[in-house]
């Protein structure tokens, strides 16, 4: 299959930031993915975050983009990240276990009494559905397939519906994860794995310090979402996060590290390095070790 890892970046000069971390941090990472960014932003330096550019005009609903991608690049299987996302862990578990879905997230069931988007209760009494798929949109997983077409094009009907749903807007737009989750329960097909396979995580209910090295490869943290527990996400989605200090330091290290790799030849050895090997190399060499 071809496999294309993808986000989107539209409008301000900040998400085209946000999605030069992505694509940095999965480069860094060694993941093999091919890379592509959707965007209306003009840059020189997308390569070689990314594999492939698709400029494309900013869509009137850039939610509902991410369901584009066989519009955008030829693939057999997307898996779409939100731009403001770091990478962390190598993505071939997530291929292997959505492989052959149609459609894939992480989340968990939800059903009456529950709150999200709005009140589920009424949402389930409106829809006819015994419960729904709650997640972040932040991952989803997609195949070129009939079956897929068909759960997308649920989707946009519940995009153009979607004051008969039930569910709230959000920031005045039709949120793309609820019309999803309808679709899903409404043609029954797709996947929504379990939350703690920590494939994508965000710090919503975050407990003490996010502890974030992206040089490391380290991510994790304590919170209280539908259970208390320590996180360790395959991907880290900012989200409200984006607006703290620490995601932004990983996004510097990040472009540091790529203008280190433009500026500096294969094996290339600092003075530093070479002056702490002569003298570690003369106290080993004096142990005998040797």
């Amino acid at each position: 299959m071809k496999r294309v890892v993808f986000t989107l970046a539209f409008g301000a000069p900040k998400y085209a930031k946000f999605a030069l971390g992505l694509g940095r941090s999965l480069r860094l990472i060694g993941d093999s993915s091919h890379r592509v960014v959707v965007t209306d932003i003009k840059r020189d330096d997308w390569e070689p975050a990314f594999d492939e550019v698709v400029y494309v005009p900013r869509p009137e609903n850039p939610y509902h983009a991410k369901f584009r991608a066989f519009d955008f690049f030829d693939a057999d299987a997307a898996l779409f990240i939100d731009a403001d996302s770091l990478v962390f862990r190598r993505l071939d578990p997530i291929w292997s276990e959505f492989e052959g879905q149609p459609i894939a997230v992480q989340g968990w069931p939800i059903s009456h009494g529950d709150e999200w988007h709005g009140d589920t209760t009424k949402v389930l009494n409106q829809t006819g559905f015994s419960e729904l798929n709650q997640f972040n949109g932040g991952l989803v997983y997609y195949e070129s397939s009939a079956a897929s077409k068909k759960v997308l094009e649920q989707v946009e009907h519940y995009r153009q519906n979607y004051a008969e749903t039930g569910f709230n807007a959000f920031r005045g737009h039709v949120p793309d994860e609820t019309c999803l989750s309808l679709a899903m329960a409404k043609t029954g097909l797709g996947i929504c794995v379990p939350d703690r396979r920590d494939y994508m995580n965000t710090g919503v209910g975050l407990i003490g310090d996010l502890r974030m090295d992206i040089r490391r490869a380290e991510c994790s943290f304590v919170c209280r979402r539908r259970e208390l527990r320590t996180v360790h996400p395959h991907v880290f989605h900012a989200h409200l996060y984006s607006q703290f200090l620490v995601y932004w330091k990983q996004l510097r290290a990040l472009e540091q590290l790529e203008e280190y790799e433009r500026t500096h030849p294969f094996g290339w050895m600092s003075p530093g390095h070479k002056l702490r090997r002569s003298i570690e190399r003369r106290i080993l060499k004096a142990q005998g070790r040797i």
